[in-house]
């Protein structure tokens, strides 16, 4: 029963993956059209509207505090990424 347990949460690990490189893709295409439309690549009204809808996604589940935690480090990577890769001046 153990191993079977394992290898769902190996399962789930390997979605995770696959939705994370799928997540960067999309990050990708959204800095390119902002550096092609020379926009701010940061913008923190689309990171608040974005912690918004998760929280209301969240709200109640047993397991809130953790998603969060885990979200915002996936947002702290991808700022940390478009920082990196931008050829553009980042503006505040």
């Amino acid at each position: 029963e153990l191993d079977l347990l394992r290898q769902e949460l190996l399962s789930c690990d390997t979605q995770l993956v696959d939705i994370l490189m799928k997540r960067f893709d999309v990050v990708e295409k959204i800095m390119a059209l902002k550096e092609k439309n020379q926009m701010q690549i940061l913008q923190p009204e689309q990171e608040s509207r974005q912690k918004e809808a998760l929280d209301i996604e969240l709200k109640g589940n047993v397991h809130q505090e953790e998603i969060a935690d885990i979200m915002r480090e996936f947002s702290t990577t991808a700022r940390r990424f478009r920082e990196r890769n931008s050829s553009i001046t980042i503006l505040c």
